[in-house]
């Protein structure tokens, strides 16, 4: 069993303070350490620096991917009038972009950011917080599940459900990344996902009509629920921790 080693002598100012999110669950840990919550669940709670762990080193990851992209976009818009410059750049720069490594890492990330869903979702955790209040505290998290559930985790072709879209779109060619960006901004190209369920979390089916921002979209029969590391990453960090802080308040 992992043995924790918290920070000596915590302080509510540097928890504040501190950015990197496993540092600053360890300090969370220390500050609630002699809390009766904290000590009851200590053993359970050590699993979520493993996940947090893994969903920063796979998003470092997509972000080496990202920046290959955005040197490519950049070199094939300087060059689009130089024809035989601009085939010479495809032939070289495409492996540098190539999705299937992105999407490798894109699949960890997902299933790590699945692994933190379910430890939320998890009778024990319930016990002590609100099925309202867990969605309340992480939409965001909670709105990657059908990407998790049909994709990354075991694919809709083997495990199929009769409310399943019926038009996998780009899930039966695989997960691929598209590249977006604003227009005459190509150092700013995101790398992002997009998959088409009719499924949506239970949680936020029982609890929330509204779509999560800027990852849920409804459409009838043509949702999507649309993954861009970049812009998610950090929601998801600040929405863990904070349910995490809730749950060491009023667990018992």
């Amino acid at each position: 069993m992992l043995k924790l080693i918290l920070p000596e002598n915590p302080s509510i100012t540097n928890y504040k303070r501190i950015k990197n999110p496993v540092r600053k669950i360890l300090h969370l840990f220390a500050l609630r350490s002699p809390h009766q919550s904290f000590k009851t669940h200590e053993d359970t709670l050590v699993g979520i620096l493993d996940m947090i762990k893994g969903i920063e080193y796979h998003f470092k990851k997509i972000k080496n991917y990202e920046k290959a992209a955005c040197r490519w976009v950049t070199e094939i818009e300087n060059l689009s009038d130089d024809k035989d410059k601009l085939i010479n750049l495809y032939r070289t720069g495409l492996p540098r972009t190539n999705h299937h490594p992105a999407s490798h890492e894109a699949v960890a990330y997902i299933n790590r950011v699945g692994q933190l869903a379910y430890f939320f979702k998890s009778d024990w955790f319930k016990k002590n917080v609100k099925e309202e209040v867990i969605v309340s505290k992480v939409p965001a998290i909670l709105a990657l599940q059908p990407l998790r559930n049909k994709y990354t985790a075991h694919r809709q072709d083997d495990y199929p459900k009769k409310d399943d879209c019926s038009n996998l779109g780009i899930h039966q060619h695989g997960l691929r990344h598209g590249l977006a960006y604003p227009i005459g901004k190509p150092k700013e190209v995101r790398i992002e996902y997009q998959f088409p369920p009719k499924q949506r979390d239970n949680l936020l089916k029982k609890h929330r009509s509204q779509a999560v921002p800027d990852i849920e979209y409804f459409g009838g029969n043509n949702n999507l629920v649309i993954f861009r590391p970049t812009e998610v990453h950090p929601i998801i960090l600040e929405q863990a921790i904070d349910l995490l802080e809730h749950f060491l308040d009023v667990a018992t």
